[in-house]
């Protein structure tokens, strides 16, 4: 189930209209957002509305993860009808059912193997050079993708980390977003 709280407030002739969606499902969950307002001043990077806003629509689509919270948000020059922001539809993502998780682990295992086979079929392996230097530290447990040494999945969730880290500064700073 997906949950939306909105409130508005009156700042210098601006209305401005804040929203929280929270997604208390195990799933990634696309919501659907509209308002009644009319004209819909939404974030913008350079000339280009962001989180999916369609100001002639006076709505937004929103992709939440699971068990994720998301700000959402506007200004307009009107005073808003109530409520000034609704949830308007919700849907299972078929784009991520079954697909990335938006974590860093979830990152990390949809990227794959980074790394050419260790041994080309047909070409026969002769127990030296690049591929046989790290068989040592290649997966045998089986819990990793073949050929990925545990070295590279550190670095791969490190990054995914610091990604993950990038969108909730970016989240707390700017009312939230994908």
């Amino acid at each position: 189930m997906v949950r939306l709280d909105a409130r508005t407030r009156r700042v210098g002739g601006l209305t401005l209209v804040e929203g929280r969606l929270r997604n208390d499902e195990d799933r990634p969950v696309r919501a659907t957002v509209e308002t009644p307002c009319s004209p819909v001043y939404p974030p913008q990077s350079g000339d280009r509305p962001v989180q999916g806003w369609r100001p002639s629509e006076g709505r937004t689509r929103l992709l939440l993860a699971a068990d994720q919270r998301v700000g959402v948000g506007f200004a307009t020059p009107v005073a808003p009808e109530e409520p000034a922001l609704r949830l308007v539809a919700t849907e299972r993502d078929p784009a991520t059912d079954g697909g990335i998780v938006a974590t860093p682990e979830g990152v990390a295992d949809a990227l794959g193997d980074p790394l050419p086979p260790a041994v080309v079929e047909g070409h026969g392996a002769s127990g030296s050079g690049p591929a046989a230097s790290n068989l040592a530290e290649r997966d045998t447990r089986g819990d990793r993708p073949s050929g990925v040494t545990r070295a590279e999945v550190r670095r791969l969730r490190r990054t995914a980390e610091s990604v993950a880290a990038r969108a909730a500064t970016v989240e707390r700073r700017f009312g939230g977003g994908r």
